[in-house]
């Protein structure tokens, strides 16, 4: 699914939420303890992820792993404002690669 993705952290809630912006309804669906997944409730694809407690559930902020049910393409990512994170998170990611394939 194409789309912009909207990332939004609430610090005092500790919830981090990845969603593709689309102009059609969605509904939620609790697949673990704290975690949320996001479909079109048309199409039924998945189109976001939320995460209660995301700090907690993660030991190194520096290098966090999620399995997600879906596919992000950062090679043609855009997002605005976040150009840091975007990079950094790109660079994180690259980096894990090749030790994962090493």
């Amino acid at each position: 699914m194409k789309g912009k993705l909207s990332i939004y952290y609430d610090e005092k809630g500790d919830y981090l939420e990845l969603f593709i912006k689309v102009k059609r309804p969605s509904y939620g669906e609790d697949i673990d303890s704290g975690i949320t997944i996001f479909k079109d409730e048309e199409t039924e694809e998945v189109i976001g992820i939320g995460i209660l407690n995301f700090k907690k559930k993660t030991n190194d902020l520096n290098q966090v792993e999620l399995n997600l049910p879906f596919e992000i393409n950062f090679a043609t990512l855009s997002i605005e404002g976040i150009n840091k994170i975007t990079t950094s998170a790109m660079s994180s990611g690259n980096q894990a690669s090749k030790s994962q394939s090493q």
